[in-house]
């Protein structure tokens, strides 16, 4: 039996990664894709379009043609699932590598002169099957299994800027040296570029885990075959609302933008790089924070934010003017071209930005609608659908540009301040009416975390979330003091990624971290907060934290913990645990309480503290009809700071102000607090009062409360219950009392 125990324990580890493991495939992948998509870019891409504009001379039909084409070699995809699953992940990566180093060697040693559209084409074509034969269908899948749902949107996060700040380094470069148009010379040297970022990846791809590999090792089955394309089609949930999502945010991005800024409005070449420079940067600055947030408030209220804010954005493509055909004169630009030129960087810089954020969204949507067993069919599936519509979109694109917005013009309006053509009034009205219309289905998706709504990530971007990345990166910080600090100043941020980093603190070795992590969580208001804190107050091992832990669980007015609270009024739990549990249940606005605290109060050996803890949760809770219960209790507290605050929420419950008491302090008397009250008033206050005023100075406790008795029947008695039961205890009690300064309060403030 035990040798059986083992078996089955070594079959499940086969069908997942250690965390040591999943770190090392993490690193492995990130340096493998390092260049990756700047060789697509230079090879399929915005650069290969400069290319063939400025060097090869196509016309944008013709360009957009082969665009509009290449997302068609995706089809390849489904009839090879399964002989690359046969074959391995990995090693289908290594061979697509070797055939994108053929076609990028073909292209570089190619003469320019004799590159017609269809050889061009070809070698594109060539390159971008390789890419999607190898690389292209497993690497989503492969990535599926080096994430998890905690660390998923950080690690897409990481990789991400790893290989958008490699292309920004590029990028830079490349705006240096080109000029007003892309030279063949200089689309060879990044041909060259792209062939050393190749065989980097397929140095780094040799390291790289391949789960379903090791299970056919091992005689699973998984690796062999998975489920069929048609039974993915009809059954897998990534082929509805995330397909929906997927393409209506591909129809309401900019298609051929580069094409458009070059042959419609003759934007020069070099200006082009620095869009795509600026764009680049936008995608590289944001990415952490876009990762972190993804896994800290989960994709869908991320998703339907970024939707608003592409929306808002897409119309400043309006702005931008067309350029003068012969190029720009860069030592005497006028201020109508620098506006222009700062509306298409701007533009460049917040599409990045906006764009990098809704790609780790949408694959984190994708991922999470997949599972180990189905996520190579389903993604390659999605990924074929996606392409064909891709595809289509960019040939619409192209017949726009062409067709229609070149022959008809821009139009001006607002004497040169915007400036209108088909293409833009795509980009501006038809773009954010899609990116609304997906809004109401991102709606439909599940919510992974759902402590979280689309205000938190608004609260999120808008509340120094540099600051907070930065600081997240120190909850590790040898010092305990510079911890119990960070957690202290966690707690002063609203932005939601903080909570992350509190609950973290929240197992910190240090009691001072600990306590002030919780103290800072109570200040977070979110139910995820008061989610971990009922665990800890569920712990026996951590008892020491009961106390503070149940007064945060009443600072967030958290519900679900209420038979956690009630449980700890029981007497064989610390005092301190029963004091903090009884002021937290009357935060949680909830009646049941009321027969848990009375039972409290009928004890017959109870610390005076706990009855004023007490006492205070049935003022919260609004339980009136116990009031005489509660003045009974003010009678027996003989610790001054329990009365002081005890008398202040009582004259909330008598309806009379509770100035006269807040302005003093606990080291005063209630007597003394009244009179030093009482001696900032004027003289006429006093004269209309003298009667009362003289019998509170004599401390006549007998006619202080027939004044109130006398009050009290020319009164509605519904509506002084509790002044009537402050009445009836009175009359119980012998000799002033801190019941006689709250009647004479009463007397003097009431109905003012």
């Amino acid at each position: 039996m035990q040798e059986t125990g083992k078996t089955q324990n070594t079959e499940d580890l086969l069908k997942v990664l250690s965390a040591a493991e999943r770190h090392r495939a993490q690193k492995h992948a990130l340096l493998a894709h390092l260049v990756g998509s700047f060789a697509t870019s230079v090879m399929a891409g915005a650069y290969m379009m400069l290319f063939a504009t400025d060097v090869l001379h196509f016309n944008p039909l013709t360009i957009a043609t082969i665009v509009a084409c290449t997302p068609l070699i995706t089809i390849m995809r489904l009839p090879m699932v399964g002989p690359v699953r046969r074959l391995g992940r990995v090693r289908a990566i290594k061979i697509g590598r070797i055939f994108e180093i053929f076609s990028i060697l073909l292209l570089l040693l190619f003469p320019t002169n004799l590159l017609t559209p269809v050889i061009f084409a070809t070698i594109i074509f060539i390159f971008l099957g390789a890419s999607e034969l190898g690389i292209g269908l497993v690497w989503q899948s492969l990535l599926r299994d080096y994430t998890t749902q905690e660390d998923r949107g950080r690690f897409f996060a990481r990789m991400r800027f790893s290989f958008t700040t490699t292309g920004l380094v590029l990028n830079g470069i490349i705006i240096v040296l080109v000029g007003k148009a892309v030279t063949e010379d200089i689309y060879k040297g990044l041909l060259l570029v792209c062939l050393l970022g190749i065989f980097n990846s397929w140095f780094w791809i040799n390291f790289l885990p391949d789960l379903e590999a090791r299970e056919k090792l091992s005689g699973d089955s998984l690796g062999a075959k998975g489920p069929s394309i048609w039974n993915i089609i009809r059954h897998s949930p990534l082929m509805r609302l995330p397909l929906l999502v997927t393409l209506l945010t591909t129809a309401a991005s900019l298609p051929l933008a580069v094409i458009y800024f070059r042959q419609m409005l003759h934007v020069p070449a070099n200006l082009v790089a620095l869009f795509i420079f600026f764009s680049t940067a936008g995608s590289a600055l944001f990415y952490f924070l876009w990762g972190r947030l993804a896994d800290t408030i989960g994709f869908r209220p991320m998703l339907i934010g970024l939707l608003w804010l592409t929306a808002i954005s897409l119309p400043l493509i309006v702005f931008v003017p067309p350029f003068p055909e012969q190029g720009l004169d860069w030592g005497q630009l006028q201020p109508a071209a620098l506006m222009g030129i700062g509306a298409l960087l701007f533009l460049g810089f917040s599409n990045g930005i906006l764009t990098s954020g809704i790609g780790i969204t949408v694959t984190s949507i994708n991922l999470h609608h997949v599972s180990r067993k189905n996520s190579l069919e389903a993604l390659n599936v999605l990924a074929v659908i996606s392409s064909i519509f891709q595809a289509l979109v960019a040939f619409l694109a192209g017949l726009l540009i062409q067709k229609v917005a070149i022959p008809a013009g821009s139009m001006t309006i607002g004497n040169g301040l915007i400036y209108l053509d088909w293409y833009k009034g795509f980009a501006a009205m038809f773009s954010p009416a899609l990116l609304f219309l997906t809004i109401p289905i991102v709606q439909r998706l599940p919510n992974v975390r759902p402590w979280f709504g689309v205000g938190h990530f608004f609260t999120a971007i808008m509340s120094s979330p540099a600051r907070t990345l930065l600081a997240i990166r120190n909850i590790y910080d040898e010092t305990p003091e510079r911890r119990r600090n960070l957690a202290h100043w966690f707690g002063m941020s609203v932005n939601p990624m903080s909570i992350e980093p509190l609950l973290a603190l929240l197992n910190d070795p240090s009691f001072e971290v600990r306590t002030e992590a919780i103290r800072s969580l109570a200040r977070t208001g979110s139910p995820l907060a008061g989610k971990e804190l009922r665990q800890v107050l569920e712990d026996e091992e951590r008892r020491a934290l009961w106390d503070q832990t149940a007064w945060a669980l009443g600072e967030l007015k958290y519900r679900d913990a209420f038979d956690l609270l009630v449980a700890r009024l029981s007497p064989d739990t610390p005092n301190r645990v029963r004091i903090m549990s009884a002021r937290a249940l009357g935060k949680l606005v909830n009646d049941n309480a009321t027969p848990h605290l009375l039972k409290v109060m009928q004890e017959e050996e109870v610390r005076l503290t706990l009855l004023s803890a007490c006492c205070l949760s049935l003022l919260h809770l609004d339980a009136k009809k116990h009031a005489a219960e509660t003045f009974r209790v003010l009678l027996r507290l003989r610790n001054r700071e329990d009365r002081y605050e005890l008398m202040s929420e009582l004259c909330l419950w008598l309806e009379i102000p509770s100035s006269w008491l807040l302005r003093s302090n606990s080291a005063q008397s209630s007597w003394q607090s009244l009179n030093l009250h009482l001696d900032w008033r004027s003289e006429s206050w006093k004269k209309d009062r003298q009667e009362i005023l003289t019998t509170f100075h004599q401390k006549d406790h007998v006619k202080i409360f027939d004044l109130m008795e006398e009050r009290l029947r020319k009164s509605a008695a519904d509506r002084y219950a509790v002044s009537q039961a402050l009445t009836k205890v009175g009359r119980e009690t012998e000799g002033w009392s801190p019941l006689s300064v709250l009647a004479t309060a009463w007397l003097l403030f009431a109905d003012q």
